[in-house]
């Protein structure tokens, strides 16, 4: 005890004696008071019993974990704190971090969020974004976690309102929402955002606040945020922005309001904050003027106006404060005049920062501006989809930093200027669609960094040059549409090693693709040379167009196992379709249409059961035998062209698994059977189905009529029989009137490149529509052998155009009704036994533009007015014998037959045809017994009349038989006489 005494005694004189070692003690102690106070992500010495309960709880209820994201959440003596997305307090060892978010459209956790997270009181920090919560609301409870600093919902599969319990979360700094695409809405009572006083970030994209003015609430309610930095309402709906007479976004650097329907004039009240670095208002319909005072927001670093066509065509004012400015987006606008007066706009320091510069699809004119040759840093530049002309210039070539140039679909002339060549840092070159001359320059190899070179739709001539093979970064070519000529430079181009689309169509290039030339082709189209053929990277190879000819390798698919798309239609081609195609699991497109390919078409497609193949287009080419079996592999087939070949036997049953069509074309073969009924229920797409000029026989199945996408249906030239089906007017695509944003231009990986079409017979004409393929509602059931009338139910498809059924045996009166068909252009009722009188009803439709009515037994007067002012071709009527007036030579009998109007002329008209048919017989018959008893009786009566008569009728034959006699022996010494002359002459 007295030494222990002791030492106390000579700590305190320690202390006492050297104040510094004090201080230094209570220094340590007050980083200890703030070590365990502070939050921060570390590992605790042991977590909290009840909060790893809790976790246990949540675990539960997350039961979808194909990851196993959740497999070290277990019950043991582990500490929770080392568990996956688990983070504690330092010190005292609770749960205050929650970290469960996903990878973007890989959902690894799904079920429901219980109340047990309640059980993680001190929790500051919480992500559960990007998983599948099935369309559960967002909970109530969440605005119980009061120490909430950073909440992520988005992408999470939520629904329903937001609840209004989040205002609770005083602390909250980041509240992300976002990516529930439409599910969430903010509803009516928006005052809770109000409360959240220690917001920073703010992400609501495609979050629906459209509902009850809530758009404006908000923005209001977030105006009394002063610690907002960054806000989010991309895609919410908005309609409207308020007007603030005090702006208190002090602090906000980022707004996105994009992609809404806004139609407000441009919100001056964003020019007052200053702070603004990112502003975002693209995708919108705002109206009026851009204000001049946008020059003066000197914080800004990138300002998207994009896609605002309402906006006025001028640009204002002088924007040479923007010293900040890096990137200008404004493509779909309105700003029209000559480019070149847009340089007081980038006149100043702008020049010096701007690195990316957007004016795509504007209405610009004018020479191609000097001034843009000062913007040394530009890295991205488009001016495409306007209307520059005159040539590029070669001082492009000094804009060294540029990575990104599109000058595409203007009317730019002249040659690729030589001095583009020494753009080294270029990736992407984009010249298309314009009336650029000359050859490609060699310089272009140069290129080193070059990925996308498309040099498509223009007048190029020459050929490809070997330099392009140096471009061992690229991967995109399209010299398509051009005069290019010669053969491909296969040896050369096998070094691209990346290349993965290639473009050559409609040109001059010619060659043989014989095996012996096309081992170096394939190494260009592989993307790889033939020893790595095992690392192929090529996906997309069209050649359509071209002179190629000689057969295709039968090892090409073994070659080339990567490619998605074969494009090779409208060359001369020939020999057998290789077997190996078949081996091409990833391909989509194979078009080999418009060759002169012979043989069966492969039965060989069972390689996979997820074959990948959209469409195979072997139309027009002189295939024979049957439609292989093994097509059933195809169960995304969408577009299959069998058209103009020699193909025989019944309709295929393996078709029936294809579910996904859209386009059958089996026209012009030798298919023989009757149409299935299963092909309405197996092939529920259907948008164009052709199986004319073929044997079908039998009825037209009822069923097709349940085709609700059916647009296009030609069944001509068969031997179908049967009443054209009632159920007909049931078509559900054919009720309306399509626009032109229906497109049937696929999604998949070769759209950009590939479109389906279509041949319509319409309007007399054989017609191919592509680009408006979805436009087209056509019914031709013309040459077969049809017999009753026309369902009156046919007048529902009001959004016909083309209604062909010539050619049959139909009979009966025109439907009362037809005039109910206001976008029919093309009518065509011709060699059918169709009668009555034609209906005057047809002139009141506008959009008619082709008619037949020939070879019937129509009767009456032709109406006249309107749009029969336009069928003054008498071919139009001929054959109908019982037809009078223009533009017919046949006059009417006292001014014709009237004209009846109403729903009653059917019944009038066919009592007045039974009228004339028996006075027509009435007639007819007592003028024969008049005839027949003037003469006959007046001879029996008169006997020296009739001696007379038969002299007369004696002599003439006398004369006859003279006549005849003294002709032959006339044409006889003629023939005598020529051949003698043709002797002498020998």
């Amino acid at each position: 005890m007295a030494t222990n005494a002791h030492q106390h005694t000579q700590l305190s004189s320690l202390l006492c004696s050297d104040h510094r070692l004090l201080l230094l003690l209570a220094l340590v102690c007050l980083c200890n008071a703030a070590g365990g106070s502070n939050s921060t992500w570390g590992h605790a010495r042991g977590c909290i019993y009840s909060e790893k309960e809790a976790l246990l709880q949540i675990k539960r209820g997350l039961s979808y974990d194909p990851a196993n994201r959740l497999s070290s959440w277990i019950v043991d003596g582990s500490d929770c704190c080392g568990w996956n997305g688990v983070g504690c307090d330092n010190m005292k060892g609770h749960v205050i971090k929650l970290d469960l978010g996903s990878p973007q459209n890989n959902r690894s956790l799904g079920g429901v969020i219980g109340p047990s997270l309640l059980g993680i009181s001190y929790l500051a920090y919480l992500d559960l974004s990007n998983n599948d919560f099935k369309k559960k609301p967002i909970p109530e409870f969440m605005g119980s976690l009061s120490n909430l600093e950073y909440l992520n919902l988005s992408g999470a599969n939520l629904q329903g309102r937001i609840p209004h319990h989040l205002g609770n979360l005083s602390r909250l700094q980041t509240l992300d929402l976002s990516k529930n695409y439409g599910d969430l809405s903010v509803g009516g009572d928006v005052r809770w955002a109000s409360h959240l006083s220690s917001l920073q970030h703010l992400n609501l994209d495609s979050v629906d606040i459209s509902s009850d003015g809530s758009s404006d609430k908000l923005l209001v309610a977030l105006n009394m945020l002063p610690s907002l930095s960054r806000v989010n309402l991309k895609s919410c709906g908005l309609k409207s922005l308020p007007s603030f007479a005090h702006v208190n976004f002090t602090s906000l650097s980022f707004l996105d309001l994009s992609s809404n329907s806004i139609q407000s004039p441009f919100p001056e009240w964003l020019i007052n904050i200053t702070s603004l670095e990112h502003l975002d208002l693209g995708g919108n319909n705002f109206q009026g003027g851009i204000p001049s005072a946008i020059g003066s927001m000197s914080s800004l670093t990138e300002l998207i106006l994009s896609g605002n066509g309402r906006l006025d065509g001028k640009l204002q004012g002088n924007w040479s404060g923007l010293c900040k400015l890096q990137s200008l987006e404004m493509s779909s606008m309105n700003i029209s005049g000559d480019v070149n007066d847009l340089e007081r706009c980038f006149s100043g320091c702008i020049k010096n920062s701007l690195l990316s510069l957007d004016l795509t699809d504007n209405q610009l004119s004018g020479c191609f501006p000097s001034w843009l040759g000062e913007m040394k840093r530009l890295k991205h530049l488009s001016l495409a989809s306007n209307s520059l002309q005159g040539s590029i210039p070669t001082s492009l070539g000094r804009l060294s930093s540029l990575e990104m140039l599109s000058l595409s679909f203007n009317n730019l002339n002249g040659s690729i200027p030589h001095s583009l060549g020494g753009l080294s840092m270029l990736t992407s070159l984009d010249l298309r669609s314009n009336y650029l001359q000359g050859t490609i320059p060699e310089i272009i190899g140069n290129l080193s960094s070059l990925q996308m070179l498309r040099l498509g739709n223009n007048s190029l001539s020459g050929g490809i040059p070997e330099s392009l093979g140096s471009l061992s970064s690229l991967q995109k070519l399209d010299l398509a549409d051009n005069h290019l000529s010669g053969p491909i430079p296969a040896k050369s181009l096998s070094n691209l090693s990346s290349l993965q689309e290639l473009d050559l169509r409609y040109n001059y290039l010619g060659g043989s693709v014989s095996t012996a030339h096309f081992s170096n082709l394939k190494s260009l189209i592989t993307g790889r040379v033939l020893d790595s053929l095992k690392h192929i990277a090529s996906r997309f190879v069209n050649l359509q167009s071209n002179r190629l000819e000689g057969e295709i390798p039968e090892d090409i698919g073994e070659v080339m196992p990567s490619l998605s798309a074969l494009v090779l239609s409208n060359n001369t081609l020939n020999g057998s379709i290789p077997r190996s195609l078949c081996k091409l699991l990833d391909l989509e497109v194979l078009d080999l249409s418009r060759n002169n390919f012979s043989g069966n078409i492969p039965n060989c497609w069972k390689y996979s059961s997820s074959y990948a193949l959209e469409a195979l287009h072997l139309e027009h080419n002189s295939l024979a035998g049957v439609i292989p079996s093994s097509l059933s592999s195809f169960s995304n087939l969408r577009s299959l062209k069998l058209n103009a070949n020699s193909l025989s036997g019944e309709f295929p049953l393996s078709l029936r698994t294809c579910s996904n069509i859209s386009t059958l074309d089996l026209g012009e073969n030798k298919i023989s059977g009757k149409i299935p009924v299963w092909l309405a229920e197996s092939m529920p797409y259907l948008k164009v189905l052709r199986l004319r000029s073929n044997n079908f026989k039998g009825d037209i199945p009822s069923n097709l009529a349940s085709l609700t996408h059916l647009q296009v249906i030609d069944l001509a030239n068969n031997d179908l029989i049967g009443t054209i089906p009632c159920e007909f007017g049931n078509f559900t695509a054919m009720k309306f009137v399509h626009n032109i944003n229906e497109t049937t231009y696929w999604t998949t990986t070769p759209s950009s490149y590939y479109g389906d079409a279509i041949v319509v017979e319409m309007k007399g004409q054989m017609l191919e529509y592509q680009r408006l393929l979805s436009l087209i509602i056509s019914i031709d059931l013309s040459n077969n052998r049809l017999s009753g009338s026309i369902p009156q139910d046919l007048a529902d498809l009001v959004g016909l155009q083309n209604l062909n059924i010539s050619g049959n045996m139909l009979s009966e009166h025109i439907m009362k009704n037809i005039n109910e068909l206001h976008w029919l252009e093309s009518l065509d009722l011709s060699r059918n036994n169709f009668s009555g009188e034609i209906p005057a009803l047809l002139s009141s439709m506008t959009s008619l533009s082709h008619l037949n009515l020939s070879f019937n037994n129509f009767s009456g007067r032709i109406p006249q007015g309107n749009q029969f002012n336009k069928f003054i071709d008498p071919s139009i009527y001929m054959g109908n014998p019982y037809l009078c007036g223009f533009p017919l030579d046949v006059p009417c009998e006292d001014g014709g037959k009237p004209e009846h109007n109403g729903n009653n002329y059917q019944g009038e008209s066919e009592k007045h045809k039974n009228n004339n048919a028996v006075w027509m017989y009435v007639f007819t018959a007592l003028g024969f017994i008049l005839g027949f008893w003037t003469v006959c009786g007046t001879l029996i009566m008169h006997n020296r009349w009739r001696t007379m008569f038969f002299i007369f009728i004696d002599g003439k034959f006398d004369q006859l038989y003279v006549f005849v006699i003294l002709l032959t022996r006339r044409l006889t010494r003629s023939s005598y006489t020529t051949c003698e002359e043709k002797v002498n002459n020998i």
